[in-house]
């Protein structure tokens, strides 16, 4: 019931959302389409790789360039669709416009974001960062009038595959956003490699928004995020962008995780006819 009700809330926010952007009528009832699975052939993956986009308002009628947010899980429908939401709602007035790209997991592979398995074994984390940055990124930038600016949002698993893609390879992106990452999996490894990550230096500019919800997994989020977030208190630099949030009414992947992880990082973000810098 818990999970339907959130479907259902995204739902609504998303027609109440769409109803004010540009380009949706009222006047048309007979679908509403907000993207279609598009397939690339991965020869690292060794793979078909699903994944979908959504561009912003007004992308066809200008040559302006974009940053990118790449949203994972969005093979899970309430969440491509809280992330189309949260994006038309916010999107030129709070935040910047970005061009949405949905990562798809339909092979339902867990062991793909897994930097290190439970069981000790090393997981594919590397290989699937390796696709990111070689391979899909490139070609989504190719194909799209993109900024040089992206974002990695992440969920559960793939909230854990976000937080170690900054610590492993931290240029791939220049933010990173992890809802209710499940760092017990592995969190000895993970405190090891932060630990590494701030005596090579390679932080500066980059960001992390992680969170997690009152009613989350004890074992498996709660207290693995909440020592994490002490570790890093501990030894990373202050002019290192970070942020952990609890969300106490929420439960595993708060629904809000999107926009307030967007938020933070544009807190100065206002409208004007000024070009932005990022």
């Amino acid at each position: 019931m818990h999970i339907s009700f959130k479907l259902v809330f995204v739902l609504i926010i998303l027609f109440f959302s769409l109803s004010f952007y540009p380009g949706f009528s009222q006047e048309q009832k007979d679908e509403m389409v907000l993207a279609k699975y598009q397939i690339l052939q991965s020869k690292i993956l060794e793979e078909d790789f699903t994944y979908l986009v959504d561009l912003p308002a007004g992308y066809e009628k200008t040559d302006k360039k974009y940053p990118v947010i790449y949203v994972m899980n969005s093979h899970i429908t309430s969440t491509f669709a809280n992330a189309v939401a949260t994006l038309s709602q916010l999107s030129s007035e709070i935040i910047p416009q970005f061009i949405l790209v949905g990562l798809c997991n339909d092979k339902g592979r867990a062991s793909k974001y897994f930097p290190m398995k439970p069981n000790g074994e090393l997981g594919e984390a590397d290989t699937f960062l390796t696709f990111l940055t070689d391979e899909f990124i490139p070609y989504i930038d190719q194909n799209y009038r993109t900024e040089n600016y992206r974002i990695l949002m992440g969920q559960s698993n793939t909230g854990l595959f976000t937080v170690y893609s900054l610590l492993a390879k931290p240029t791939a992106f220049n933010a990173y956003i992890a809802a209710s990452p499940s760092l017990g999996w592995c969190l000895d490894f993970i405190k090891e490699k932060a630990i590494s990550f701030f005596a090579e230096g390679n932080w500066e500019i980059r960001s992390l928004y992680m969170n997690y919800g009152g009613k989350d997994y004890k074992d498996l989020c709660i207290d693995p995020i909440i020592e994490f977030a002490e570790l890093l208190g501990e030894i990373a630099p202050k002019n290192f962008h970070w942020k952990m949030e609890l969300l106490e009414q929420d439960g595993h992947v708060p629904i809000a995780s999107l926009n307030n992880g967007l938020l933070w990082l544009f807190p100065d973000f206002w409208v004007s006819d000024e070009k932005i810098i990022f």
